[in-house]
């Protein structure tokens, strides 16, 4: 539910709470598949809600790039042991929540760079995401450097997210990931979670500022981040 929350106030946020959570609680592995699936349903509830401030042009040429990072995310989502991905989930999400906290520092280039610095922050975008749950902040970095506006950026990156999520899932099972976990009880209680978030971040939108929102996304998915990375670690010793 904060996930989602944190998705409609500031455009991203959903993936990097949940991913170390769900990871940690159900595996590496399906859980962030598990994730890919709720970012799915929640990004393609607010593109319906933000369409009109969508920038379909710069949407279009971060997509390509990501579709080809998501291919290698998978890969490796599915070859690796479960405490190294743990470990790697975890490390990927710290990563993600240290470009988001600093990314607005980057220098601000004119325009949005064309093809390629909009393939290459596709790419990363993918790969994390399909290989930890997390594309978000490498949109973010590209964002910053390119002085993107925040409310298309916000508007964007939610068809970007239905986009890159499904190529997740869809490369993830080919590569021969399980979706079982979707059945489980405590997993079929994610949906009304996500509801119930969208409509209270529809009603805190107007009125939290995103400084705050951003303060709280930070430090809740640092924990679930650390969290994950001291299990795996744990798990690796043992061996």
């Amino acid at each position: 539910m904060l996930g989602a929350v944190l998705q409609r106030v500031t455009g991203l946020g959903f993936a990097l709470v949940v991913s170390p959570v769900i990871a940690l609680l159900l595996g590496p592995e399906e859980g962030v598949l598990i994730v890919n699936a709720c970012a799915v349903l929640t990004s393609a509830v607010l593109t319906v809600r933000l369409r009109r401030e969508v920038d379909w042009g710069r949407w279009a040429r971060l997509l390509p790039g990501a579709l080809l990072g998501v291919v290698v995310g998978a890969v490796l989502t599915v070859s690796a042991d479960k405490p190294v991905l743990e470990v790697l989930v975890g490390s990927l999400a710290l990563l993600g929540l240290a470009v988001s906290a600093f990314g607005a520092r980057v220098h601000r280039a004119r325009g949005d760079s064309g093809l390629p610095a909009a393939g290459a922050a596709g790419f990363a975008s993918g790969a994390m995401n399909a290989s930890a749950g997390v594309g978000g902040p490498a949109i973010i970095v590209y964002a910053a450097a390119t002085g993107w506006g925040q409310r298309s950026l916000a508007a964007t990156l939610q068809p970007y997210f239905v986009a890159v999520a499904s190529g997740s899932i869809a490369a993830k099972l080919i590569a021969g990931a399980s979706f079982a976990g979707l059945l489980r009880p405590e997993t079929l209680l994610l949906v009304p979670a996500l509801a119930a978030g969208l409509l209270l971040g529809e009603v805190l939108a107007p009125r939290v500022p995103p400084r705050t929102a951003r303060a709280v996304l930070l430090v809740v998915a640092a924990l679930g981040s650390a969290a994950i990375i001291v299990h795996g670690a744990g798990a690796l010793l043992a061996q």
